[in-house]
């Protein structure tokens, strides 16, 4: 009763807010809406507990830990050496522009097939009699064909290889009868790695809504396990970097269970910003995931061959971008002449001060400048030595 009262005068405190913006609406007309929305979403929850009925699956029951660790327990395997496992999913999160199809449909799936090192340095292991399938959804056929036979493999690996072409086509997993097709297609052609690129043209679902996504995720993770894959290689578009971040490391765009699910995260980029056109052709990538814990590497392109190979004289894309600078410092130097600490920097342009100062002593240890004292004043003129401008094109 105390409840009831306190309830009435909140009622009467608050009478009238409101009056003249709504319209009440007529009594019976509400009911009979409210009984409607509430069939409407009880016809939801059962067709999303029939559907999950359907798709139960009793689990395989391995007994306890000291079960399963008396029948062994496996060291990790590697399909592609340190960086992608034998078993799982991989997702490639790709700046924009930074070539992710030469990357992963091209010069990944080749190797593979060849038992070539990937990138030339990484060794690879595709298990004899199994074949890499290739659901490319956003290059032109003729156009990846071409890529890939760039790269001079022979006929036993391009065998191994299987594209399908599905640009400009839906295929919607969630679907019973093209998830049917999808599995019969990949156990019929022995796909042990499935690489599809990219993921945002297979996924028709709202990026941003976890559950949603995670339904699809569950679908795809069935198909590939009834289709016998061992390794799906998701190709993704990264995110725009959020203000003042343009340097950060790329994130996969989407809902957060598009970064979570995925075992392995392989970070791929090109030496400029977030969001901004690469300024040279190096290319950079990094991984993290389960057992995985991968050191930036920086790549070279041979536009010849479509191949991308491991440049070791690289220390990375932050060395790369303090070379380019310490380049840009040689360079005004040597247009403008001798100049002090303060008038050198302001005359590199647009970077971090600490980043200028770095550069400026990369240049001089390597006598493209060389610095005198001038009382407290340092001052900077041109040296002898060559700047190599590991980002870019050497100079």
């Amino acid at each position: 009763k105390g409840w009831q009262k306190k309830s009435e005068e909140i009622r009467a405190d608050l009478d009238g807010i409101g009056d003249g913006l709504t319209v009440q609406p007529d009594q019976k007309a509400f009911d009979k809406d409210v009984r409607a929305e509430r069939r409407r979403q009880h016809v939801v929850r059962t067709a999303r507990h029939l559907d999950a009925a359907e798709a139960w699956e009793t689990p395989e029951d391995a007994g306890s830990l000291a079960e399963q660790a008396a029948a062994g327990i496996s060291d990790p395997s590697w399909l592609v050496e340190s960086l992608i496992p034998s078993k799982g999913f991989a997702q490639i999160v790709a700046q924009w522009k930074a070539g992710k199809t030469t990357l992963a449909s091209v010069n990944l799936a080749v190797d593979l097939a060849a038992g070539f090192p990937f990138l030339g340095a990484y060794d690879t292991d595709l298990q004899a009699g199994r074949n890499v399938g290739i659901w490319n959804l956003e290059v032109g056929a003729a156009t990846l064909q071409r890529w890939m036979m760039k790269r001079g493999a022979d006929d036993a690996a391009l065998k191994r290889i299987f594209p399908l072409h599905l640009r400009g086509r839906s295929v919607e997993l969630m679907a019973p009868v093209a998830a049917a097709w999808t599995a019969e297609w990949l156990e019929r052609n022995a796909i042990a790695v499935w690489i599809i690129d990219p993921l945002s043209r297979l996924y028709h679902g709202k990026e941003n809504d976890p559950t949603e996504f995670t339904a699809w995720w569950g679908a795809l993770e069935k198909i590939a396990r009834l289709g016998g894959v061992d390794v799906v290689i998701l190709v993704h578009h990264a995110g725009h970097a959020p203000p003042g971040e343009s340097d950060s490391k790329p994130r996969a765009r989407g809902a957060s269970s598009m970064m979570g699910n995925p075992d392995v995260l392989i970070s791929y980029r090109h030496a400029g910003g977030i969001g901004e056109a690469p300024s040279g052709p190096a290319r950079y990538l990094s991984a993290f995931g389960r057992d995985v814990d991968f050191e930036e590497i920086t790549l070279r392109f041979d536009s010849a061959t479509q191949e991308l190979r491991t440049d070791s004289g690289s220390k990375g894309r932050k060395h790369d971008a303090l070379r380019s600078l310490a380049k840009r410092a040689a360079d005004v130097i040597e247009d403008s002449g001798p100049m002090n600490a303060t008038e050198l920097k302001a005359a590199m342009g647009r970077a971090k001060d600490e980043d200028k100062v770095a550069a400026i002593r990369i240049a001089v240890s390597g006598f493209e400048l060389i610095e005198t004292k001038k009382g407290q004043a340092k001052v900077y003129s041109r040296g002898t030595g060559k700047v190599v401008q590991r980002g870019g094109d050497e100079q």
